[in-house]
């Protein structure tokens, strides 16, 4: 049922103190800024497992609330499952000696969800399976967002994990080693 789709776009990355450029937009985030330092260019990048998924949730409310909680966390870790995907593909595209940061995305890392604007007005038509609400809400439901930074093996090692400067250090999100 579920069938990802992906789109993605690549940029110039500009740092300028506690923002960045990504191209000609401008993400405010202190915490995305310090992931992506030593990096020259970003990757914004869009996975999407579709609208089937997001119909068969919605057939599943109706009369299968268990049913339904458990085909939308499903659905939820196979979309998660994709974006890293998405991501270990590019890193392999890239050449010897450059590597690809963890993927941040809108949401997490206290990134504003409204910069999901901007990620969508960086991808373009490579987001052309995914619609944005004016409340920065994403249809399909089970679509994901994102950035990360390329750049030099060394720097990317040792900047590109943003939870090692976070304070949350009880966070549920936090991660060692993964993508």
């Amino acid at each position: 049922m579920a069938h990802p789709v992906a789109g993605c776009a690549v940029y110039p990355l500009q740092h300028h103190g506690r923002h960045i450029c990504i191209g000609t937009r401008t993400i405010d985030n202190t915490r995305i800024a310090g992931a992506l330092r030593g990096c020259h260019r970003a990757v914004a990048f869009c996975v999407t497992l579709g609208p089937a998924i997001d119909a068969l949730i919605a057939q599943y409310q109706k009369n299968a609330l268990h049913e339904a909680v458990v085909v939308d966390h499903v659905a939820s870790i196979t979309a998660d499952v994709a974006a890293d995907n998405v991501r270990a593909a590019l890193q392999d595209r890239l050449p010897s000696g450059r590597a690809l940061t963890k993927r941040y995305s809108p949401g997490h890392c206290d990134w504003p969800l409204h910069d999901q604007a901007v990620l969508f007005s960086l991808l373009g038509n490579a987001a052309a399976h995914v619609d944005l609400s004016d409340r920065f809400i994403m249809t399909p439901r089970k679509s994901i967002t994102a950035v990360a930074g390329i750049g030099p093996e060394e720097t990317v090692g040792r900047y590109g994990n943003a939870c090692d400067r976070c304070a949350h250090r009880g966070c549920a999100f936090r991660t060692a080693n993964r993508t």
